[in-house]
């Protein structure tokens, strides 16, 4: 069964579209890749509505084979194997017209001045709202500092340490691994509104000096 990841973008939530086939990784090639197809990837990782489909190599050349080409995804496709295409491994293309996307990312740090700390926000059904910090560890905070492209997760905080929020409470007892990549991928509780505001998560990333500058402020 095929599997998907993101190459060389700026998050986790943009990059090079990659398949696992047959334990070998592989590209996709850029004939017929339109908006409907990037749109399938952007909801199989986990994020939210497609920006761009990118062609010829935008994010870099791979490598292995191009397993799939002349994709013709559906708006309910939410798997990439789950659009009619020409079959894997029948392509001709080369590495030059590699396919790549660019997916909105659902999940931001709200704070006054760093992108990179603050209190974590989701999107779901239009509307950003908060996550709960029941459960909220380092393993949590980590998936969300990767999917911003913010390094490492320095500092795990709770109690709604960047202040509380506003509209629903949209996730609690998250359960990441560390290793997905969003945080709508983790285990959690999606009833809203069992936590308060004054349970608003929130995280630290990046490096040891954004966190001296950060406690400096504070």
């Amino acid at each position: 069964m095929a599997s998907l990841r993101l190459i060389n973008g700026h998050d986790s939530c943009s990059g090079r579209v990659e398949v696992l086939y047959n334990g070998i990784w592989g590209t996709v090639c850029d004939d017929g890749w339109d908006l409907t197809d990037a749109a399938a990837v952007c909801r199989e990782m986990g994020c939210w509505d497609v920006i761009e489909a990118k062609s010829a190599a935008h994010f870099g050349q791979g490598s292995g084979p191009v397993w799939i080409s002349d994709l013709q995804c559906s708006d309910t496709d939410s798997r990439l194997r789950d659009c009619k295409s020409s079959g894997w491994g029948r392509g001709s293309c080369g590495h030059e017209k590699d396919a790549g996307v660019i997916c909105k990312d659902n999940v931001r740090l709200v704070s006054s001045t760093n992108p990179c700390y603050g209190r974590v926000e989701v999107l779901r059904a239009g509307q950003w709202g908060t996550v709960c910090d029941d459960g909220w560890d380092a393993s949590d905070a980590a998936v969300v500092c990767k999917q911003l492209g913010c390094g490492t997760v320095l500092e795990v905080k709770s109690a709604a340490y960047f202040g509380m929020g506003s509209g629903k409470v949209w996730m609690n007892n998250v359960n990441c691994f560390g290793n997905e990549p969003t945080l709508m991928s983790c285990s959690y509780n999606a009833t809203p509104n069992i936590c308060g505001h004054e349970k608003d998560a929130g995280i630290i990333c990046g490096s040891v000096k954004v966190m001296l500058r950060v406690e400096v402020k504070c």
